[in-house]
């Protein structure tokens, strides 16, 4: 677990430096408390961009709403040849995207959450995966064979064979007492028999 730099673990090596993104090289407008009622409650809204584009994030009640930055309309979510793009522009590597697919959620290895994620997998740099946000086409995480060897040692170290992330599980509890107790009974073993052995030369 420690013969491979963590930067390499998580999959830092994949990615090409990122450029700076400015968001008044994009053409966008203000949004109104007008535009935004039709859409309220909204706690926050948030100006990023895609595809060379402004687009605003509103966070509501209902969830996140993404409009175009320009038109103040909804945007659809990205097309797998989108994302392709995408993905292939940060990609380090020379190499051809593989697969593009459209999960319903999050796989076992970013944590299963029940969202959905653009899984995009190249056939290089042991077996790559990136993923990104279906509508803003955000990079949420990298893995790589060398990270599912790595969480496979890490599951076996912490004995959590189900999430991989429960350090306090009761099967490593009972596993270190149990090592505890042998350790404790060992030393004492140990201590018994050299105060027999003083013993029977003293005697």
């Amino acid at each position: 677990m420690t013969a491979v730099p963590l930067t390499n673990v998580h999959g830092n090596h994949l990615l090409k430096a990122d450029d700076e993104v400015l968001l008044n090289q994009y053409s966008w407008q203000p949004i109104s408390q007008a535009e935004l009622e039709q859409y309220a409650p909204v706690s926050s809204v948030r100006l990023t961009s895609r595809l060379n584009q402004a687009l605003y994030v509103l966070t509501t009640e209902q969830g996140l709403i993404y409009l175009d930055g320009e038109t103040l309309e909804k945007v659809r979510p990205l097309t797998r040849n989108d994302i392709a793009m995408i993905a292939k522009k940060k990609f380090a590597y020379d190499a051809p995207v593989q697969s593009a697919v459209l999960l319903k959620q999050y796989p076992q290895e970013l944590g299963g959450r029940n969202q959905p994620v653009w899984q995009v997998n190249f056939n290089a740099a042991f077996n790559a995966s990136l993923y990104f946000h279906p509508v803003t086409g955000a990079l949420i995480s990298k893995r790589s064979d060398i990270w599912r060897a790595f969480d496979f040692l890490w599951m076996l170290h912490i004995m959590d064979y189900d999430e991989r992330s429960d350090v306090n599980n009761n099967l490593l509890f009972l596993s270190a007492l149990t090592a505890l107790i042998f350790v404790t009974a060992g030393l004492w073993l140990l201590f018994y028999s050299f105060h027999r052995r003083n013993k029977k030369q003293v005697a």
